[in-house]
C-alpha cells in the first residue's frame, strides 16, 4: 500500500529520544498530550532530560467546559501525572498566565527544533493528520532565537501538581481513547 505513514512522527521523535545521550536536553510542548505507548516507551527509555510543556487545568481549552468536556482537562492532567511516573528523565511543567489559554505545540533540542500540529498524542498518532516543519541550524542567531522562545514558554511553568476532581478518574478509561 502507498501513502503516508500515520505513525512517523512518533517515529521521528522516538528515534531523536533513543539516540540522545545525558548530555542532551529536550523541551517538547502539547495542548493536549496523551502519548501512545511508543512515545511513552521513548521517554521512559531515553538517557536525556526531557521538559514537557503543557497547560495547566485553568490554562487547557476545555476548562469550564459543560457537561463532560469541563472534565477533560483533569483526564489530561491524570495522563501526565502517569507518565512522569513512569519516565524518571521527564520532569512536567504546567503553562499557567492569567486570562489566557495554552495550545503550544513543539520540541526544541540542542540540535533541532520542530514546530508542527502534533500534540504528540495518541490521536495525533493514530486519527489525526498532521504537520510538522524540522529546524536544523548551524547559524547561531537562530539557535539563540529559538532557545529564546522555549525559555520564554517555561517562564510562564510551574512543575505539575496533582489535581483533579475525583470524578475524572472514572471516565478515563473510556474517553482515553478520544483524547
Amino acid at each position: 500500500s502507498s501513502g503516508i505513514n500515520a505513525e512517523y512522527g512518533d517515529d521521528a521523535l522516538a528515534l531523536l529520544l533513543s539516540t540522545a545521550n545525558s548530555n542532551q536536553r529536550f523541551t517538547l510542548s502539547s495542548g493536549y498530550f496523551n502519548p501512545s505507548k511508543r512515545l511513552t516507551s521513548a521517554l521512559k527509555n531515553t538517557k536525556s532530560h526531557v521538559d514537557l510543556i503543557i497547560p495547566s487545568v485553568e490554562a487547557n481549552g476545555f476548562y469550564k467546559g459543560a457537561h463532560l468536556k469541563g472534565y477533560v482537562p483533569d483526564l489530561y492532567n491524570l495522563l501526565a501525572i502517569r507518565t512522569a511516573k513512569r519516565c524518571p528523565n521527564v520532569s512536567i511543567h504546567e503553562y499557567s498566565r492569567d486570562e489566557w489559554s495554552f495550545h503550544g505545540k513543539g520540541l526544541w533540542s540542542n540540535d533541532c527544533t520542530i514546530l508542527g500540529s502534533s500534540n504528540f498524542n495518541r490521536r495525533s498518532t493514530l486519527r489525526d493528520t498532521e504537520f510538522a516543519l524540522g529546524i536544523v541550524t548551524e547559524n547561531e542567531n537562530l539557535k539563540d532565537a529559538l532557545g529564546a522562545e522555549r525559555d520564554y514558554l517555561m517562564s510562564f511553568t510551574k512543575i505539575l501538581q496533582s489535581r483533579f476532581r475525583p470524578i475524572s478518574v472514572l471516565g478515563f478509561p473510556v474517553m482515553r481513547n478520544f483524547l
